[in-house]
């Protein structure tokens, strides 16, 4: 699927890495999808119909799938830092996919009729997921433990909250609510606007 060639405007050399004729997705949000040692990236996509998770091996350009996961959200994944493992949503349920053979784990799925919304940010160890649910008009962020599944939740708010992300080296997260930035601690009882 590889293929290189000179941009028509600036005449640059671009590497288209995944063929057009296929659905290819990079994750969103701060989610890692490029290995520590920059020889291999991770995407989510579709070939023959089925959808999965992908590693590019960015020396050769070669694409081995390496998980194929029912209902996955192509868009909210990324990897552990010691790119053993990948978290991705299948349907309602997040799961935790070892990159080597493609066995997969449950580690969380919202109840008691929270739904979730379309959302997913990895701690820079590992350790923890921000997840953000919905039920009615209530909406609320969770803080799950990738190792046990154990939840907690950090923010509740009527207002809908959007684009998360866990701060580096700190026991936060960032968040929208509404048009505005808050900034909660994972006990959340720190949970204040920033200024812009």
């Amino acid at each position: 699927e590889t293929l290189k060639f000179a941009d028509p405007v600036s005449e640059n050399p671009v590497v288209r890495l995944t063929s057009p004729a296929n659905e290819s997705h990079l994750p969103l949000g701060s989610n890692r999808a490029a290995y520590r040692r920059g020889n291999s990236l991770i995407f989510a996509g579709t070939r023959d119909e089925k959808a999965g998770l992908f590693r590019l091996d960015s020396k050769s350009g070669e694409i081995r799938q390496f998980a194929e996961i029912d209902a996955l959200d192509m868009r909210w994944f990324g990897l552990t830092p010691d790119d053993r493992n990948c978290l991705c949503w299948s349907g309602d349920k997040l799961i935790t996919v070892s990159t080597g053979n493609g066995r997969s784990r449950d580690i969380y799925r919202a109840g008691d009729g929270w739904t979730r919304v379309p959302s997913l940010s990895i701690s820079e160890d590992g350790l923890f997921a921000a997840v953000i649910e919905k039920k009615d008009e209530t909406h609320r962020i969770r803080l799950i433990t990738t190792v046990k599944g154990s939840a907690t939740t950090v923010v509740e708010s009527d207002t809908p909250l959007a684009d998360i992300l866990i701060r580096p080296k700190r026991a936060g997260i960032a968040y929208r609510r509404g048009a505005e930035i808050w900034l909660a601690n994972f006990d959340g009882k720190q949970n204040y606007k920033l200024r812009t």
